[in-house]
């Protein structure tokens, strides 16, 4: 249920390094489950991560699992921000 914030911020994305560090960006509104999205084999972390970010203002957590989910408990669901979210890839 989370959506694109809109078009002059990035979609929500990810990416992969040659040092094997995954990086996501963008900005997303709306949703209403702390599941954001999922990331593929090969792009999740080998231990569970803790981030702090941005939520409408106020400070938020985004979790990325072993399981390539990213979940989120955020203040509000009027944007979040995931950019400068970085970790190794699974080995």
């Amino acid at each position: 249920s989370w959506v694109r914030y809109d078009t002059t911020y990035d979609n929500v994305g990810y990416m992969r390094d040659s040092l094997g560090f995954v990086h996501l960006r963008g900005l997303i509104k709306s949703g209403t489950a702390a599941n954001m999205f999922q990331l593929p084999v090969g792009y999740r972390p080998l231990q569970r991560r803790i981030y702090s970010v941005v939520s409408n203002n106020s400070l938020g957590r985004v979790d990325v699992v072993q399981d390539g989910w990213v979940t989120g408990s955020v203040y509000s669901n009027a944007w979040v921000s995931l950019e400068g979210i970085t970790f190794k890839a699974e080995q």
